[in-house]
């Protein structure tokens, strides 16, 4: 991303490159526009972009934000603000004269590839769309292109899917309730939100990591009925899209043969949507059960080694509750000692002569309980420790408050950050008649996503914190 260095270096020395989104003999050079203000959603992206004079406004002092933006004025903007690199010789477009005034700006967007036009015209009186803004963005800025999107009105026989992909990846633009709009025109308080996220995109790779660096957040759910992800393959992957999933924990019913799960794991890795087969029953956490356990270890395992690289599972997820059955009540610490046995080889199978990442879901009441062998840890700390990342199972129906989601999470959070592992939370709306204040049944949907909202602010600046799951697809999709 050199050129993004080359323009932020222009502008901090001085120079002028004043890409304007309205060229024009009389710009107008106010600090700000009267028809900005403080509650405009893109306000600082515009003040940002008008204080290093990349955008300028009209001569009236006013910004018009609402307005399309030109493919010309994108080109003019392009060209004064980075040093482009010519690819190619230009070919004259013929609705472009000699006499044009963006002439050499629309040659040099030619010549480093970033508009090509359309049967041999460039249409420079032409508003922007959404689909062309991807490609200029990713062209101009040498963004390297990520595949796979989860845009349900962007098809894979879209000439620029794959652009449309990669910013939507680096989160430049990441579109509204799982569309990406392709067609629509560009405003102009859009480009400079888009043009001023690439150059916050860049400050933050020219910073040195740090331990707080995040991994992309997760938003997911649970497919607990094996013959669920038989029968309705398509439409999990559309409610995933529809919902902005990126995560899936699958039960797998491991007697069907691997053609029944590789076309759908590949067309949710296309979709940027990870696939964690999962398996799971109060009786795993005895010696006497872990047979059970290691066949799903070598189903996924033998699975991944069979089929091609973009049909591959991404982990393996547990999903084990003993307290729930009586040689708990009978003698917590040997069920745990033999679950604790039962972990570490689930961990150690899983890994060996592999990359799937091991997981499990940890319920939020063993802040208190001891580790057999180890009296002075804390169960939950010995299971986050053996874990690429653990889901804490905070099933409330508010995010904050005593005895809130994030409360109840806090200890496994705090914790997890202070060892560098992962943590997501896990949040209920299954029906719970004589609890209901551990699930969003009652509350629904919209509330649910109002508190996990709140749940992303209050723990955006923990390192642990890497998103949530909601318990479970079967129940999630009829609110």
């Amino acid at each position: 991303m050199e050129k993004i260095i080359k323009a932020l270096k222009y502008a901090s020395t001085g120079l002028v490159f004043t890409g304007a989104l309205y060229i024009s003999p009389q710009i107008a050079q106010a600090d700000g526009f009267s028809d900005v203000d403080t509650s405009d959603w893109a306000y600082e992206h515009i003040m940002k972009m008008e204080q290093l004079n990349i955008i300028n406004g009209y001569p009236d002092g006013t910004f018009r934000g609402n307005n399309s933006i030109r493919r010309e004025h994108v080109a003019v903007m392009m060209d004064r603000a980075l040093d482009l690199p010519i690819h190619q010789s230009y070919i004259p477009f013929e609705d472009v004269s000699d006499s044009n005034d963006y002439l050499n700006a629309i040659k040099a967007v030619q010549q480093a590839g970033i508009f090509t036009g359309d049967r041999g015209n460039f249409m420079p009186k032409a508003n922007l769309t959404r689909a062309q803004m991807a490609k200029v963005i990713v062209e101009a800025f040498n963004l390297p292109i990520k595949k796979g999107h989860a845009f349900s009105d962007v098809a894979d026989s879209n000439w620029a899917k794959d652009y449309i992909s990669t910013i939507a990846y680096y989160d430049i633009s990441t579109g509204s309730k799982g569309n990406y709009m392709p067609d629509n025109d560009v405003t102009r308080r859009q480009f400079a939100t888009l043009i001023d996220r690439v150059f916050n995109l860049q400050l933050q790779e020219e910073q040195p990591p740090t331990e707080q660096a995040k991994e992309k957040k997760y938003r997911g759910t649970y497919i607990w009925e094996a013959e669920t992800l038989i029968n309705e393959k398509e439409k999990i992957i559309q409610f995933a899209k529809e919902e902005n999933i990126n995560l899936l924990y699958t039960r797998l019913d491991l007697t069907q043969p691997f053609s029944a799960y590789s076309d759908f794991v590949a067309e949710a890795n296309q979709a940027g949507i990870e696939i964690h087969a999962m398996g799971g029953h109060p009786s795993w956490a005895l010696k006497e059960e872990e047979a059970r356990m290691l066949k799903l270890v070598d189903y996924v395992k033998e699975y991944n080694n069979t089929v091609d690289k973009n049909q591959q599972f991404t982990g393996i997820h547990l999903d084990v509750e003993p307290y729930v059955t009586p040689s708990w009540a009978e003698n917590e610490q040997e069920v745990l000692s033999q679950w604790m046995n039962n972990i570490e080889l689930f961990v150690k199978e899983t890994k060996r002569e592999s990359n799937l990442e091991a997981s499990m879901d940890l319920a939020m009441w063993f802040d208190d309980t001891k580790t057999p062998g180890h009296p002075d840890t804390p169960f939950y700390q010995w299971v986050i420790n053996q874990m690429d990342h653990t889901s804490i199972m905070a099933f409330r129906d508010q995010a904050k408050g005593s005895g809130g989601i994030i409360d109840m999470a806090q200890n496994e959070i705090d914790y997890a950050e202070s060892t560098d592992k992962n943590m997501i939370i896990s949040v209920e709306i299954k029906e719970s008649k004589n609890n209901p204040h551990i699930s969003f049944h009652e509350e629904g949907a919209a509330v649910m996503e109002e508190q996990l909202d709140i749940v992303d602010e209050e723990l955006s600046s923990n390192a642990a914190y890497n998103g949530y799951i909601v318990h479970a697809y079967r129940y999630w999709k009829n609110h």
